[in-house]
């Protein structure tokens, strides 16, 4: 696995989408299946980049254990003047961020 994905999102769009509260990958990933259910493309994305230690609950996707510095981020996603997602990212070993 490459990297590691957890999104908290309004509950509300679990109707509109109902895709995103299951635990697969997407195909569009999870703002651009928001954009194509809600309409209007978000207007200001805010990525903060970080090392932080791997998780216990998520070391096992990744292959190492747990505590170990992995490169992180978080995005912060605005729509309609609102945080529409916050999700934070896990990159494992060899993942690029471009």
């Amino acid at each position: 696995m490459i990297a590691l994905s957890t999104s908290w999102l309004p509950g509300e769009l679990a109707e509109t989408a109902p895709e995103l509260i299951s635990t697969g990958p997407l195909p569009k990933m999870t703002f651009g299946l928001i954009e194509d259910r809600t309409g209007p493309r978000a207007i200001k994305r805010r990525d903060v980049v970080s090392v932080r230690p791997v998780p216990e609950d998520i070391a096992q996707f990744l292959e190492v254990e747990a505590g170990t510095l992995a490169l992180t981020m978080a995005n912060h996603w605005d729509q309609h003047g609102q945080v529409t997602e916050y999700a934070r990212d896990f990159m494992g070993a060899d993942r690029e961020l471009e």
